[in-house]
């Protein structure tokens, strides 16, 4: 068999053509949910803990709404759930802006279905995500979270119960999350050494060595002058 590379890297999966954007892998995401049935209530399944018909459900990509934008996916059936993806690249997570702007989408808010939630996807694992996110709940909706090794394992899991075709699908999609599960950027391994001070920054009550130290949190302007 030939050998296909794509700007010097082996293609080994059709959805590496697609590329490895935040884009790129919501597409990936939402085009084996709409081929894999199988894939598609396990997703689910993880979330809400219920059965679903995959033949009822509608799969939106980036559906705009011009009160609150874009979201990357949204999943209903219309009767039993409606959920909406918001993903990520990378260890990120939505911010609290982002995830309330969602409960405000007409077709989400107004939904009679007994099962919501807004998902994030990205790299964090389910435990970072838990301390990360700026809330699990909102308006009574819950905020879940998966993360791209759990999906991987979801469609690992949902192969022995689809056809061939999709299993094949599912194969491909395993191979594009494991290489964007193990890509580096050149920056990934730098290391940041700062110098701690007694003062405290503008409009805040802490020092500089207490925030670091009392809340394991740092931050730092960019740019400027140094």
């Amino acid at each position: 068999m030939s050998t296909l590379k794509a700007y010097g890297d082996e293609v080994l999966s059709i959805f590496q053509l697609i590329g490895n954007k935040e884009n790129d892998i919501t597409k990936s995401i939402a085009w084996a949910l709409n081929k894999c049935p199988v894939f598609m209530k396990n997703v689910v399944h993880e979330i809400f803990d219920i059965e679903i018909d995959p033949d009822e459900v509608y799969i939106f990509y980036q559906n705009y709404d011009a009160a609150t934008g874009i979201t990357d996916i949204e999943m209903t059936d219309g009767q039993t759930f409606h959920l909406i993806i918001e993903a990520k690249r990378g260890w990120l997570l939505p911010g609290s802006k982002q995830l309330t702007k969602y409960l405000l989408r007409n077709d989400f808010s107004k939904s009679t279905v007994p099962n919501k939630a807004i998902v994030s996807m990205s790299e964090c694992s389910l435990e970072y995500a838990k301390d990360n996110l700026p809330f699990l709940e909102v308006n009574n909706v819950p905020v879940k979270h998966l993360s791209w090794n759990r999906i991987h394992e979801l469609a690992a899991a949902s192969r022995s119960d689809s056809n061939n075709e999709q299993k094949h699908l599912l194969e491909e999609l395993k191979e594009y999350l494991g290489g964007i599960m193990t890509m580096q950027t050149q920056d990934s391994n730098w290391v940041y050494v700062v110098v701690l001070g007694s003062g405290k920054p503008e409009n805040c009550d802490l020092t500089w060595i207490e925030i670091v130290k009392n809340h394991n949190k740092y931050f730092h302007p960019v740019g400027g002058n140094g």
